[in-house]
């Protein structure tokens, strides 16, 4: 078995083979990728491939609005904190207002 630096020996000469593991370094880097009108932002690496380069997504990083990055968000890390009532009140207001029977409501003793 042949390894790094093996030696063959042959009647009159020595012959060295060198063998080499190939390394295949590859390095991520963001890319901005248009959709449309859209812009979206996603992480890629290059690779080979029959000789050509190539690029694989290796992960969806968000939107890019105004020039600007929006992170995306995944539903799973989303808590609520808190929950107010207000617009059910708020639409229930209004439509008293619309229909002029605030008034009546306001003076009745519920």
């Amino acid at each position: 078995m042949l390894g790094e630096g093996s030696l063959i020996h042959t009647q009159n000469q020595n012959i060295y083979i060198l063998v080499m593991p190939i390394i295949s370094i590859t390095m991520a880097f963001i890319r901005k990728k248009k959709v449309g009108k859209n812009v979206y932002l996603v992480k890629v690496e290059s690779y080979r491939k029959e000789g050509k380069v190539k690029q694989r997504v290796i992960e969806y990083l968000g939107k890019e609005i105004d020039g600007k990055p929006v992170k995306k968000i995944s539903a799973d890390k989303i808590e609520v904190q808190s929950v107010k009532q207000s617009l059910d009140v708020l639409a229930i207001d209004k439509i008293a207002e619309k229909l002029n029977i605030k008034r009546t409501l306001n003076n009745s003793n519920f």
